[in-house]
């Protein structure tokens, strides 16, 4: 949507908005779906035990050809150094801090929703991890890439949980509005609960992640390996 909008639509500011997100999000798109793609194969397969592995069931194919897409278009560790050493330090930062502003805006308009307080919380551990960034990444280029990977999956988080939290909202209308399809708008419901109570928590980990600095990492020496 946003790529048709940054070609056609009449006004060059509302273009270049929808362009400012499609480049800040090709990256955690690609990435974290094609992460999500590959541990749900992994999980169909483990459900039906030591026969999963087996070519009866068709599933250990699934896992290898999802596998791949992690490689793919730049690795995705790759698509997170992108993220944090291209995308965040565009244009003085406009790109994330118009995504922030976004995000901002939208979920006042949902305040009233019991599903806010865990979505907001998420808004705030990004910005938060991305106020770090401004202060210690700049300052050294490895805090930057031992935190890229988190904090791509945390963005990515934060995202889908804004969508889940307009999709809830949807389909708690439909159903109001008496729509026959019960069933179905009842399935999003549920999915929108399970995602915020089982999922977005995790960005909370994620942050501690982000700040916990690059020491652990980079402690070891060439003669430790």
């Amino acid at each position: 949507m946003h790529i048709d909008i940054s070609h056609h639509h009449d006004d060059e500011i509302v273009r270049e908005q929808a362009d400012d997100i499609v480049q800040l999000m090709t990256p955690v798109v690609k990435a974290h779906l094609t992460d999500e793609g590959f541990d749900c194969c992994n999980l169909a397969l483990q459900t039906l035990g030591g026969s999963g592995f087996t070519r009866d069931w068709g599933i250990e194919q699934l896992v290898r050809d999802v596998r791949i897409t992690r490689i793919y278009e730049g690795t995705n560790g790759i698509q997170a150094l992108d993220l944090v050493g291209r995308k965040l330090p565009m244009q003085g930062g406009r790109l994330i801090r118009g995504f922030l502003q976004l995000l901002d805006t939208e979920l006042k308009a949902y305040s009233h929703h019991r599903h806010y307080p865990a979505v907001n919380a998420a808004r705030e551990d990004l910005q938060a991890a991305t106020f770090w960034l401004a202060q210690e990444g700049v300052k050294d280029p490895e805090e930057a890439a031992q935190w890229a990977t988190p904090y791509l999956r945390l963005l990515a988080l934060t995202a889908i949980g804004w969508l889940w939290l307009k999709m809830s909202l949807k389909a708690e209308q439909m159903l109001a509005d008496g729509d026959p399809d019960v069933g179905f708008y009842q399935s999003k419901i549920k999915s929108a609960d399970l995602y915020m109570a089982k999922v977005l928590a995790e960005t909370t980990i994620l942050l501690k992640d982000v700040q916990s600095g690059k020491q652990v990492l980079m402690a070891f020496g060439d003669e430790e390996f």
